[in-house]
């Protein structure tokens, strides 16, 4: 697949999974409230300011094509991660990556290939170990 001009390939998993990974839920009782917020026509930040609101610590967002976030919605987003709260841009076509394409994206975290299922729950183990924008994206990376 070639997505931003850059090949990827996928023929074996080559990131660290199950036990090969940095987290453990020994111990864990509960992960942290992380909800997911798909995009739509007419979109505004309602449901991003009562996710925010109802104590989210991450938010992943399920845009259009490349995690594309409706004009509406960002300003919702941004409020959030300013108030520390995680966003993910996922995508909710099913297929293609997530990547770096607009500069005001910069304090959200890429998906890649993760769906938004999955990408919540990478968050959530994320969570538990760190709120640092940068770990977190590491993480993203890694995994």
């Amino acid at each position: 697949m070639i997505t931003g001009g850059t090949p990827y390939f996928f023929k074996q998993s080559v990131k660290p999974h199950t036990t090969q990974t940095e987290f453990s839920l020994q111990d864990v009782k509960d992960l942290p409230r992380v909800d997911i917020i798909y995009a739509h026509a007419n979109q505004d930040s309602t449901l991003i300011d009562a996710a925010v609101a109802a104590g989210a610590k991450g938010i992943v967002y399920a845009g259009m094509g490349n995690g594309s976030i409706h004009k509406n919605a960002f300003s919702g987003l941004e409020s959030a991660a300013n108030k520390g709260v995680l966003v993910v841009r996922s995508s909710r076509t099913g297929s293609g990556l997530v990547v770096d394409s607009n500069s005001e994206w910069q304090n959200f975290i890429n998906a890649g290939s993760l769906n938004p299922q999955k990408a919540r729950v990478l968050l959530q183990l994320a969570l538990k170990k760190t709120s640092d924008l940068e770990e977190a994206r590491r993480i993203f990376e890694t995994y």
